[in-house]
């Protein structure tokens, strides 16, 4: 797969199908096979997601819909690291919402898209090399803002009765992942900044202002 020109290959693409609201290409691995990296997906279902934290299941925010043969689609969301969108798409559905710090923002901006009646395309004519995670040496806890972001998307675009169930289904799992580091601390096998670590966090998100954690509208 060739990566030359992408940004070039995208904007001839949107050129050519005045249709298209928002462009994602084909991403891949940093690695020496150039192995295809998830970039396109279905839109996050609430009540999903709180069953599979209640299960102890990892949080998924999103169904991946970049196969190993990607082929051009329209889709739900793409992401943010390649997110080309035009003009008169922008001007209808507004810029970035800055209630989301980091995360989330680009499923929100383009399901605000498709709700305006553009498409939202992923095109594997064009790729990009993406090295994931490389901001999280300037975030405290990556995983904190990953959790606190999906609150807030899921009470803008859902219910206060969802995003409080996500709330309430998080806050149990991370005291369940509290308690797992405290126990594993008193046989030794954690040291006392993991323990730290996991109440900082746990407390982060049981604390959140309404502003913060999205519970407002």
């Amino acid at each position: 797969v060739q990566v030359e020109n992408a940004l070039g290959k995208a904007v001839r693409y949107m050129d050519d199908d005045a249709r298209v609201g928002a462009l994602g290409i084909l991403h891949l691995n940093d690695d020496s096979q150039r192995t295809v990296q998830p970039s396109s997906f279905a839109f996050p279902q609430p009540w999903s997601g709180v069953l599979g934290l209640l299960r102890r299941r990892r949080l998924a925010t999103s169904l991946d819909l970049t196969k190993t043969a990607p082929h051009e689609s329209d889709v739900d969301w793409i992401c943010g690291s390649f997110l080309m969108m035009r003009r008169a798409c922008l001007t209808d559905v507004g810029m970035l919402d800055e209630r989301f710090f980091v995360y989330a923002e680009d499923i929100d901006w383009c399901l605000r898209a498709r709700r305006a009646g553009w498409p939202v395309r992923f095109w594997p004519g064009a790729a990009m090399v993406h090295v994931g995670s490389s901001v999280r040496p300037f975030i405290r806890d990556k995983t904190f803002m990953h959790y606190r972001s999906h609150l807030t998307y899921i009470r803008k675009n859902h219910s206060l009765t969802a995003a409080t169930a996500f709330y309430v289904a998080m806050n149990f799992r991370l005291s369940l992942g509290t308690l797992r580091q405290i126990l594993r601390y008193l046989i030794g096998r954690a040291g006392a900044a993991d323990v730290s670590e996991r109440l900082a966090r746990q407390l982060a998100f049981l604390l959140l202002r309404p502003t913060q954690s999205g519970l407002n509208p």
